[in-house]
């Protein structure tokens, strides 16, 4: 009885413990956008909006539209080892928003959480963006943000793509 008791506790330890050696999927490819939900347009609300393209190296990630939709929206790099990532973006208003994120691969999808440094009078607020790949080999990227109005609500949005062309490490 002891050890079965044992080995179930051991196998409990051992589920619990994550993994250090998370299998990395590469997005790297040129997309196009097959299906959307969500109430916004997916061409605005989507970091690669109706085509783009995703270059990924074992240190980066970057998520490119084909055409910048505004200021706010264009290409953009994270660092796959979990440190923070510090960008900023002109507003319509002519200042600069600050925003950090970080990474965490999730199983095979990765996670990528960024917070909005608050400009004055502003609050701060996070944002989580998956990408994973479908059982058809399609990217799906599913947006999970703060809505403006009403407050204290989600906007949440999946975009499905198939790849058109390989896209090479580095390359443009």
């Amino acid at each position: 009885m002891r050890s079965a008791l044992r080995r179930v506790l051991a196998f409990a330890t051992l589920v619990t413990i994550p993994s250090a050696a998370v299998a990395q999927v590469n997005f790297s490819g040129e997309w196009e956008l097959v299906d959307s939900s969500g109430e916004v347009d997916p061409a605005w609300m989507s970091p690669i909006g109706s085509r783009g393209s995703i270059v990924q190296t074992s240190q980066t990630i970057t998520i490119a539209p084909a055409l910048s939709r505004s200021r706010s929206q264009g290409e953009r790099a994270y660092t796959l080892d979990g440190s923070e990532t510090q960008y900023g973006v002109e507003t319509a208003a002519g200042d600069t928003a600050g925003y950090a994120a970080r990474s965490r691969w999730v199983s095979t999808a990765l996670a990528i959480t960024t917070t909005a440094l608050p400009l004055a009078g502003s609050k701060e607020w996070e944002s989580l963006m998956t990408l994973s790949l479908n059982g058809d080999g399609q990217l799906e990227i599913l947006m999970v943000g703060p809505n403006l109005w009403p407050s204290e609500t989600a906007s949440t949005h999946r975009f499905v793509y198939k790849k058109t062309a390989q896209s090479t490490p580095g390359a443009r």
